[in-house]
């Protein structure tokens, strides 16, 4: 926020003490007086933060002894008072908090989000604790039960806000992407465009603009998709040209049996 000098009248972020800028402080500065007094911490003062630095947070040691927050952190720097840093290493209380929020079915950002740690270092302690993560590792594992529920509220948040006529279609036409690429002979395909993608590498291996130059998409949505589809082990790398990466179908992928060839010839009506 801008903030006007008292002397030169120029507004300004860098306002110093006494209302004044950096060059009107240097010079100019007798001629204005403390905006407020001096009040060194007493005797007590130090002993109440050395007691309580531990149980309160600054706000609070703010609050009681009446003065602002930054003068309490600086304080507590001039006195060398610091809090003890509780680790998932050094603190097995920490670890059992951890354990006990994993068994609720929590994720890793949730856990990180209520212990203060980041989702990664929850991870990797879960790891070694012997606990499988609540959230999905790749995207061909299934959801949890906990994740369908948040699923299922997050389906029916969105039919209460934009009502049922918006959202349904917007569903439907996911559902419909799906059964296309089933009956396209790609159950691996979550969507209409992966299973063109595999449509088009099923020949030969192809680059992400080979692959939009023959179906005719933009690149950025298509190289999304190239990705996810190697992230969960339906696509690999062959090789290089130029800059770009050659991607193949993976040995263990085939294309499976069209619906429409594998149901019986019937007449219309039967």
């Amino acid at each position: 926020m801008n903030k006007e000098c008292l002397h030169c009248n120029r507004t300004t972020v860098a306002i110093h003490a006494r209302g004044l800028c950096s060059l009107c402080y240097l010079h100019h500065r007798d001629g204005y007086p403390a905006s407020r007094k001096l009040r060194p911490f007493t005797a007590a003062d130090r002993e109440f933060i050395r007691s309580n630095w531990d149980r309160l947070n600054a706000k609070a040691i703010a609050a009681r002894l009446n003065r602002d927050v930054k003068d309490i952190y600086s304080a507590a720097a001039r006195f060398e008072i610091s809090r003890p840093r509780f680790t998932l290493k050094t603190n097995p209380r920490i670890r059992s908090r951890m354990i006990r929020l994993h068994g609720k079915g929590l994720s890793d950002r949730e856990i990180g989000k209520r212990m203060g740690f980041g989702h990664n270092t929850i991870s990797r302690w879960l790891r070694r604790a012997g606990l499988r993560s609540n959230c999905r590792t790749r995207n061909t594992e299934s959801f949890c039960e906990r994740t369908r529920d948040k699923i299922r509220q997050a389906v029916l948040n969105r039919i209460r806000e934009v009502g049922l006529e918006t959202a349904v279609p917007f569903m439907r036409k996911f559902a419909e992407g799906r059964a296309t690429a089933i009956r396209m002979g790609w159950p691996q395909a979550q969507t209409l465009l992966e299973a063109r993608v595999l449509s088009c590498l099923q020949s030969d291996a192809r680059t992400v603009d080979d692959i939009c130059a023959a179906l005719a998409v933009r690149r950025n949505w298509t190289g999304t998709v190239v990705r996810d589809l190697r992230r969960r082990g339906v696509l690999t790398r062959v090789g290089r040209r130029g800059r770009d990466m050659v991607y193949a179908l993976a040995s263990n992928v085939n294309r499976a049996k069209t619906i429409e060839s594998r149901t019986c010839p019937m007449e219309r009506g039967q």
